[in-house]
């Protein structure tokens, strides 16, 4: 079908979206999506612990942030 209409695969969802809802609503489920995602990954980064489940992996996202940042800040500020 990509190659019939001359489009990419995200052009080609793009016009299957834009039958069924305004380019705004589109747009505005992406920016949800998108929060969601951000807020997972932000609440990975500052939450310390145990993951959930039964093999008791601990997190480790924070100690590797707290490792990160002052490495990228350095960086950048020189």
């Amino acid at each position: 079908m990509c190659d019939y209409n001359g489009l990419s695969i995200s052009g080609l969802m793009m016009h299957n979206e834009l039958a069924l809802r305004s380019k705004a609503e589109i747009d505005a489920g992406f920016a949800r999506i998108w929060q969601v995602m951000h807020d997972g990954i932000e609440r990975g980064m500052n939450t310390e612990g145990v993951l959930p489940g039964p093999l008791n992996v601990p997190r480790r996202a924070v100690a590797l942030r707290r490792q990160l940042v002052p490495a990228i800040t350095s960086l950048t500020i020189r």
